[in-house]
């Protein structure tokens, strides 16, 4: 029979520790207790090396911080991990735009993700001319047809 303790979360056993620690770190991070949550998500990046959100939190969790140097290693450890998904790209390209002063880096940052995952909603942030989007709508072509006016989110 299970465990029915009310002191004991119903998911103990069940999930990796790696898990149980990213959600602790979360809930940390949620109370804005950003060195809480950033321990929390480093014991969990080291007990499953594999765990793609980990070092994308921690490093998110630096940049709230706004802690670049801390950020952008994180950053890259979760782009090690899984380089075909775009969040890490981005949200160290929106590090790098607000924190590090450096467009063009950031630029490339987007570029990356757009790469790793052309479908995806979330960027959105690279007009055709390379430029990032800035409170401003930008021309998209279609494959075939005239262009379309698409709506951008902002960069910043």
């Amino acid at each position: 029979m299970a465990n029915l303790d009310p002191e004991q979360p119903l998911y103990a056993g069940i999930i990796s520790p790696a898990k149980a620690l990213l959600t602790e770190a979360e809930k940390a991070y949620t109370a804005g207790d950003f060195p809480t949550a950033m321990a929390k998500y480093t014991a969990a990046a080291e007990a499953d090396p594999h765990l793609y959100e980990a070092p994308l939190y921690a490093g998110d969790t630096a940049y709230v911080q706004k802690d670049l140097n801390t950020a952008a290693p994180w950053f890259a450890r979760a782009i090690g991990i899984d380089p075909n998904r775009e969040t890490a790209y981005r949200y160290w390209g929106d590090a790098i735009l607000k924190l590090g002063n450096d467009p063009a880096a950031a630029r490339e940052k987007f570029i990356d993700a757009i790469v790793a995952e052309p479908y995806s909603k979330s960027h959105g942030r690279v007009c055709g001319n390379g430029r990032i989007l800035r409170r401003r709508r930008c021309w998209l072509r279609r494959s075939t047809g005239p262009p379309v006016r698409g709506r951008r989110e902002e960069a910043g």
